[in-house]
């Protein structure tokens, strides 16, 4: 083991967490856990650490060079992200992305795929 699966014993024994830590570093032949990580580890136990993201993409086509702009809008059609917003070539393309929602998570937003000045593909994306 590295170690890392010692941060499981926090919240079995409230009262001697350290002590048990410590114990068991020792079983595992490792040293002592430092007050610092024991002091993280309790704190992402109390209060656990997630994120949430979407991944996409859009594949599109032009005859000729043409600026393209992909962007995440919120409900009230306010800008999140902007994707892309350049010039392309003639050709084929596609474009990945990926957006952090941790904060958006209840809402609806919306990626677009704007060239030629409209809307040529629109996604709404339901993160309730």
């Amino acid at each position: 083991s590295d170690g890392n699966d010692l941060s499981s014993i926090i919240g079995l024994s409230p009262k001697h967490e350290q002590e048990l830590l410590n114990k068991t570093a020792s079983i595992m032949e490792l040293p002592p856990v430092k007050i610092e990580d024991f002091k993280r580890w309790k704190k992402e136990r109390v209060e656990p650490v997630y994120t949430s993201s979407i991944t996409g993409y859009y594949k599109f086509e032009f005859p000729r060079k043409t600026r393209v702009n992909i962007a995440v809008f919120n409900e009230n059609n306010v800008l999140i992200k902007e994707i892309i917003n350049q010039e392309v070539e003639a050709g084929f393309h596609k474009i990945d992305y990926q957006l952090e929602t941790t904060d958006l998570e209840g809402h609806r937003i919306t990626s677009q795929l704007i060239a030629y000045n409209k809307v040529l593909a629109k996604r709404n994306i339901n993160l309730r």
